[in-house]
């Protein structure tokens, strides 16, 4: 647990704030962090714990859970505390908000009003620990906190116990395989960590990196919300872009060492927006980013955080963010970010404005930002976005990916060649690149795939005249989406925005000239 929350939630019981959510999923940890501070704070309050199943049970100073009979119903459990004269006193729930959404929420709520009233008059405290938070018609009356995740002390002091607890003869680890597991494992519950931990000490008897790696991606998988991407190409497998990739060169040299960075003065890199037509290589330059700063790259669907269920979807934003803050250093991918927040201006009309305070929460936090968590959002049509999302300062620059350039077209044509087992030398590039004029990289990626699907039909190789019919034969983006792409260099020139790459030639012109 930080130290923040501890402080805070000193600081609200010290005050005398009668009922208390903690938003997190670590009940068991949360739990023992919220009996802590009432020791420290309110050393002789009589501490109760509610369970739906089985009732009250007293906690002891001893550790000792002792039940109160007939207090399984919630109403009973509320009139149990309440109705205790001169005796100081903390009632601990889990999930409130269930019960709320019952048959009797008016009733629970009134309840829960006369509980705050009572508590402020006789000091008596509710604290409920769950992911929901309390109805909105409680909203005024209850004070919120975020449990955040494990921190990388804790999390060091877990393995290390873990691996003095194990039993396992002769077993040494180094500091530098602990410093690594612990970076894998932030973003994870402590009980996932001890999982983890354990699975890896009891098959391999060692802290395996591998089978951390696995339970980490389990984990995240687990959220519903991010995707653990490990497939990342090098930064030398993006063909052109030439420009851009030596800006992310020297953000990777401060991102390596980000406490000279920052003693340097540099402040820690927000992340970036690239804005082109599709196949020009913004997804694959975002892949590429993680593999160059050395971090996991993680991918991000606004649409899976929407729900039906009134505030879940913002509850979903706000916990999607503290993950990412926890797993930091990393970056984190949004492809064609225009979807997810279209329709954010008339949020109000469609969807009772979910949307704009998504939005807002999403802007809020990249203006705010302090963690290294390096974003990296791609859009492909540019009128769709919301113009507070251009702003400066919410990324560190915005760039537009073009059409290649003759000469990285060669590149492209090279690379691609050799991801498929042939060596480029054995082909004309130039007149390859001189024939694919116009196309962008996933075109050429393309064109490769149909010589060789030919090919491999007539029991051939690929030839420099068979990759120059296939060219022939495909009818690239620059020519069907002529027009949109015309309004995309209209708009970069017009707001200043960067280019990422060199100008390429327009294959319009030279089909025309044909």
């Amino acid at each position: 647990m930080k130290d923040d929350f501890r402080e805070q939630l000193a600081a609200y019981i010290e005050a005398s704030f009668p009922i208390i959510h903690i938003n997190t999923l670590e009940y068991d940890r949360a739990l023992e962090a919220v009996i802590k501070c009432f020791n420290s704070v309110r050393p002789d309050y009589s501490i109760f714990l509610y369970n739906s199943a089985l009732g009250i049970f007293r906690h002891t100073a001893q550790g000792l859970l002792i039940p109160c009979n007939k207090t399984s119903d919630i109403e009973t459990a509320f009139g149990h505390i309440m109705d205790r004269e001169g005796q100081n006193a903390v009632l601990i729930t889990r999930n409130l908000e269930g019960h709320l959404s019952s048959s009797r929420k008016w009733r629970l709520i009134d309840l829960l009003l006369s509980f705050y009233h009572k508590g402020i008059a006789d000091d008596l405290y509710l604290v409920d620990i769950g992911p929901l938070s309390l109805c909105r018609e409680l909203s005024n009356y209850v004070i919120s906190l975020d449990f955040h995740l494990p921190s990388f002390d804790e999390i060091k002091e877990t393995i290390k116990l873990y691996i003095k607890e194990s039993g396992i003869k002769g077993l040494r680890v180094d500091g530098a395989t602990i410093e690594r597991a612990c970076e894998l494992c932030q973003g994870m519950s402590l009980s996932e960590i001890e999982g983890a931990v354990a699975i890896s000490l009891r098959t391999r008897e060692t802290l395996d990196l591998s089978v951390l790696q696995k339970q980490k991606s389990t984990a995240v998988r687990k959220s519903g919300l991010l995707e653990w991407i490990q497939d990342v190409p090098s930064i030398d497998e993006i063909g052109g872009l030439e420009i851009f990739k030596q800006w992310c060169s020297r953000i990777a040299k401060a991102y390596s060492s980000l406490h000279r960075a920052r003693k340097f003065g540099l402040a820690i890199p927000k992340g970036c927006l690239l804005v082109g037509i599709p196949g020009t290589g913004k997804t694959l330059s975002a892949k590429a980013i993680s593999s160059l700063f050395g971090v996991p790259l993680y991918r991000l669907d606004i649409g899976k955080l929407y729900s039906s269920f009134i505030g879940e979807t913002e509850h979903n934003m706000r916990f999607v963010l503290t993950l990412i803050d926890a797993l930091a250093p990393c970056v984190i991918l949004i492809d064609e970010v225009e979807k997810a927040f279209a329709g954010v201006h008339s949020s109000s009309h469609v969807d009772s404005g979910t949307t704009a305070r998504v939005f807002a929460s999403f802007l809020y936090y990249m203006q705010e930002k302090k963690t290294a968590a390096f974003f990296v959002c791609t859009a492909n049509d540019v009128s769709k976005l919301p113009p507070e999302f251009l702003r400066k300062g919410r990324f560190d620059e915005i760039w537009y990916v073009g059409l290649p350039s003759i000469k990285e077209r060669e590149s492209i044509w090279k690379i691609h060649l050799d991801k498929v087992g042939r060596k480029p030398a054995e082909f004309d590039l130039k007149a390859l690149s001189k024939a694919s004029d116009g196309f962008a990289g996933a075109e050429i990626e393309r064109a490769i795939q149909e010589a060789l699907y030919e090919a491999y039909y007539h029991n051939t190789d690929i030839t420099t005249e068979s990759l120059l019919s296939a060219v022939q034969n495909i009818t690239p983006l620059s020519i069907s989406e002529a027009d949109k792409i015309q309004q995309i260099e209209e708009w970069a020139i017009k707001n200043h925005i960067r280019r990422a790459n060199a100008s390429g030639t327009s294959r319009n012109k030279r089909k025309n000239k044909k």
